[in-house]
């Protein structure tokens, strides 16, 4: 297996950072709605840093892990906005979801 150089070895640290960063935005619950709009952001870097490693044949791993995270922190993102949107309250049981009037 080849390595990446130096730039894109970067390149991918400095994407997954931003996408542990976002994931961690994404709980909170006024700044997690724009979550949304970065994870996409990172979820296109990430896909850019895994369409090189394959391009180049080299390592996917942190192309991979940083893809995943991105996906869940829209994930996350997506749920503080349904629940800023709707007022959803989740109660102690998986099926007690509740919507506050």
């Amino acid at each position: 297996m080849k390595q990446l150089s130096r730039g894109w070895k970067l390149f991918s640290i400095i994407t997954i950072v931003f996408s542990i960063l976002n994931l961690v935005f994404a709980c909170l619950p006024d700044i997690g709605t724009y979550a949304i709009l970065s994870g996409g952001l990172a979820l296109i870097l990430s896909c850019i840093i895994l369409i090189k490693a394959i391009r180049t044949k080299t390592k996917k791993r942190i192309a991979i892990i940083s893809l995943i995270i991105s996906i869940a922190s829209i994930g996350m993102g997506y749920w503080t906005f349904l629940q800023a949107a709707f007022n959803f309250v989740i109660q102690p049981g998986w099926d007690d979801i509740l919507i506050k009037h």
